[in-house]
């Protein structure tokens, strides 16, 4: 039981990282100010493109692979992504002496490594 919300969950976060991956490409400016980010140039565009398209591919594609093959090394792949993700925002907090509203993507990011750990769990080791 705790797979298949696990594998809900995971599904459900996969598509909005590919979502977020498609506006990324798409329409990096918008969807960067979603986020709170402003490029200063046409190269920092090519950067929200490039950086930022492929960590939500990334998460995507993880993610999904994981659900789809139920093997544990996508899943751990997504949690490194993830985690990643998780330790920046950190740092970040550290830094500028706290969160400053920016608990959504975290509780996000956490709820996605509670699914990928469940995943794990349950599946069965690799040989």
């Amino acid at each position: 039981m705790p797979t298949n919300i696990s594998r809900l969950i995971l599904t459900f976060a996969s598509v909005v990282f590919a979502a977020v991956t498609v506006g990324f490409w798409a329409a990096p400016g918008p969807v960067a100010e979603r986020f709170g980010i402003a490029a200063a140039s046409a190269v920092g565009i090519i950067s929200l493109r490039a950086d930022f398209g492929a960590l939500f591919a990334a998460q995507a594609f993880f993610c999904g692979a994981a659900v789809w093959t139920k093997r544990r090394c996508w899943a751990n792949a997504a949690l490194v992504v993830v985690s990643a993700v998780v330790a920046g925002r950190m740092i970040g907090w550290v830094a500028n002496g706290g969160p400053g509203g920016d608990l959504a993507g975290f509780a996000v990011e956490v709820v996605v490594i509670g699914a990928l750990a469940l995943l794990i769990r349950g599946s069965k080791p690799e040989v």
